[in-house]
């Protein structure tokens, strides 16, 4: 009974102006509530009033709720920390009805502020990219807007619609801005060496307006040197005697007797007594 307690009060109890703890989907939350006040405040009906209307509201509140997600898992642990702490309080301050409703309004701003962070926590927890390396079966998910309890896995685009569409818009400025900073880059760089080229030419004309002026002054100077300078001039210039080259005998070659070939008897061929035919 006090577990059933616990999930009704998590899925029933919070205002307009706290909306989003997903507290009233759960069908029996009030009598629950109700049932469980009664039997620690022992049957004060004034303070079980009192603190059913704190935590579970009224119909006009009820009927208003935000878009949030809240897995099972968090409402429940969520709702046996409330618990505890309200059967603290109710111990603590049973008879001073004024005191406890102190307690229980902070109790019931920190509760939901829990409720809140854990709601963020789960979407971050479905949405991000070690999900589906961690968790490998579906959440429970109480959808808190109309209290659909929805089987959801990870990057479910029910829920991660809009994380997704604020992660792609942050990567599309990012990517963005990439690309202008490389462009302003390159349009820096390539102005720097369009100045750098323009400066290296007029440099390089001036180098050759130098070179040319020297050069041509280099060439005025040489021409008046050239007139300036006194050239010998011989009227009768001295005569060379030249030795003439010493005549060279060329020797004649010796004779060369070339002796006859011997002489070579060639003998008579034997002469051949050929007998006549016969007469017939």
């Amino acid at each position: 009974m006090a577990t059933a307690s616990l999930l009704g009060l998590l899925l029933w109890a919070a205002p307009v102006k706290l909306a989003g703890t997903c507290l009233r989907c759960w069908p029996d939350a009030a009598a629950y509530f109700i049932y469980d006040a009664n039997l620690l405040l022992q049957k004060d009906s004034a303070a079980s009033d009192q603190l059913g209307t704190l935590f579970l509201g009224n119909v006009k509140e009820l009927a208003s709720y935000g878009s949030g997600y809240l897995e099972r898992e968090h409402m429940e642990r969520e709702a046996g920390n409330l618990f505890h702490h309200l059967e603290l309080i109710i111990q603590k301050s049973q008879t001073n009805h004024e005191v406890l409703m102190k307690e229980a309004e902070m109790e019931k701003a920190d509760f939901i502020k829990r409720l809140e962070e854990a709601s963020n926590l789960f979407v971050k927890e479905i949405c991000s990219f070690s999900c589906g390396q961690s968790r490998f079966r579906p959440y429970e998910v109480a959808q808190c807007r109309n209290c659909q309890i929805l089987k959801a896995s990870c990057y479910d685009l029910r829920i991660c619609a809009g994380p997704n569409i604020v992660a792609a818009v942050l990567i599309s400025l990012t990517v963005l801005l990439g690309v202008l900073g490389v462009a302003m880059w390159y349009c820096c760089r390539k102005k720097t060496s369009e100045e750098t080229e323009s400066q290296d030419e007029d440099d390089d004309d001036k180098d050759n307006e130098d070179d040319s002026s020297g050069t041509s002054e280099g060439s005025e100077k040489s021409e008046e040197a050239a007139l300036t300078t006194s050239v010998p001039y011989y009227s009768n210039p001295p005569e060379t005697d030249m030795p003439s080259p010493p005549e060279f005998d060329v020797p004649s070659p010796p004779e060369f007797d070339m002796p006859s070939p011997p002489e070579y008897d060639m003998p008579n061929p034997p002469e051949y007594d050929i007998p006549s035919p016969p007469n017939f």
